[in-house]
């Protein structure tokens, strides 16, 4: 799957992706200073679904009806972060097959999709 990820996103959490052989761009690369409109404009454009850790996209993809290919949502505490490096392939693996093109949020143990 191709994902982009703001510049929130946790770098091991990326560098874990890329390594189960996902592509994975980010925002930190492209256009640090970009605000959501514009992280969520790029997502599309490139068909890539969005990683983030920023509830602020859950408003405008969610609340806002907005279109995207696809956002996850990682709700996950600094106390649980090797378990979200070690299960990330898990969890998008699980998305792709299921839920792809959704919203969705990742905590501790649990892959839930919004819409």
């Amino acid at each position: 799957m191709r994902f982009l990820a703001p510049k929130n996103c946790d770098q091991r959490l990326l560098e874990a992706l890329r390594s189960a052989g996902h592509d994975v761009l980010s925002m930190r690369d492209l256009a640090a200073g970009s605000d959501d409109d514009e992280v969520l404009s790029h997502a599309l454009g490139g068909a890539r679904v969005l990683l983030t850790e920023d509830k602020g996209f859950g408003e405008l993809v969610h609340r806002q009806s907005l279109q995207s290919p696809g956002v996850i949502l990682f709700r996950v505490p600094l106390a649980a972060r090797d378990w979200l490096v070690r299960n990330a392939a898990a969890i998008l693996k699980e998305y792709e097959l299921k839920h792809a093109g959704r919203f969705a949020v990742v905590t501790p143990g649990r892959l839930r999709v919004v819409q």
